[in-house]
């Protein structure tokens, strides 16, 4: 799957959970000839059928990012372009205002796969725009200065 884990019990779960019919994959080392499933959607390849499906799930899949089973009870908080949960209605409306003012469009539509197009290098999550990308490197890797556009 090529993803990274904070700690030791994530990689185990997610080996257990995910990989469970193909563990002695596990236990060879793998060459570039190996990695034979393409992911239609982006550059990755895998070694596995299974690793190429999660993939295209939990990367390429609009309703995998939806399901994030965000309780009806907090739908009011939600930000469907970054995925936070506020803590107040009128928090969300704030950032709304704030990060998405030259993109409000988006919350009226239902969004799919192919409108989320901005994918994350760090994390490989898919955005609205390139706008929220930004917002989203910024708050979560830290590492796109937004003021360096206006230098």
């Amino acid at each position: 799957c090529n993803l990274e884990f904070k700690a030791y019990g994530g990689f185990r779960q997610h080996k257990y959970k995910i990989h469970r019919l193909e563990l002695a994959a596990f236990k060879r080392n793998y060459e570039e000839k190996d990695f034979v499933y393409e992911c239609s959607a982006c550059d990755k390849k895998f070694v596995t059928e299974t690793s190429s499906n999660y993939h295209m799930k939990s990367k390429h899949s609009m309703r995998t990012k939806k399901n994030i089973k965000i309780k009806s009870e907090n739908q009011e908080r939600f930000c469907r372009l970054c995925y936070i949960i506020y803590k107040e209605p009128k928090y969300l409306r704030i950032h709304k205002q704030k990060i998405h003012a030259g993109e409000m469009d988006a919350f009226e539509k239902e969004l799919s796969a192919e409108d989320m197009q901005q994918m994350c290098k760090k994390c490989d999550k898919s955005f609205y725009s390139q706008n929220t990308l930004e917002y989203h490197m910024q708050r979560k890797h830290k590492k796109y200065d937004r003021s360096k556009e206006f230098s």
